[in-house]
């Protein structure tokens, strides 16, 4: 099985809790996939001898993306959300198209919410990992704190 793993960054070294998290999924997708990320990051990150022993000993490939950057960008009509740009990279989007056109995996695992939009690249199954899932933490504190939770969980799903 090959799986195409979209990271809002380079997971390694694990630093922060999101990139522990990351890795970890990728740590256990590669115990029965072949796996190949595509993450927003700085390729140089990938040169340093650490990082390459850290996917080196899962058996991952990586490769880094530069983002467009934040910012809006002036000029275009885009239903893109804002913060979304800083993790839009048209290299990563040509990249994921030439993984689509030679060999297509088997599956796409989007990590987070900010890397659904290049869902629409691929051509086969796909999971998107949410892995903050905000109205719980919410409801969570207002417990603690009396009163309801800030926003409901339909509030999450309209758009």
């Amino acid at each position: 099985m090959r799986v195409l793993c979209f990271a809002p960054e380079i997971p390694f070294p694990t630093c922060t809790g999101g990139r522990v998290r990351s890795f970890g999924m990728i740590r256990c997708l590669a115990q029965f996939a072949s796996v190949h990320v595509l993450a927003i990051g700085d390729p140089a990150q990938l040169a340093r001898p650490e990082v390459q022993r850290g996917f080196a000993s899962i058996g991952v490939t990586v490769d880094a993306f530069l983002p467009t950057g934040p910012g809006r960008r002036l000029g275009l009509v885009e239903p893109r959300p804002h913060a979304l740009w800083h993790y839009w990279s048209p290299a990563l989007a040509t990249a994921a198209r030439a993984e689509m056109a030679q060999s297509p995996p088997d599956l796409a695992f989007f990590e987070e919410m900010v890397m659904a939009q290049y869902a629409d690249l691929v051509s086969c199954p796909a999971v998107l990992d949410r892995q903050k899932v905000e109205w719980v933490y919410q409801r969570r504190v207002r417990t603690l704190i009396g009163g309801a939770p800030l926003l409901s969980p339909a509030a999450w799903l309209t758009p």
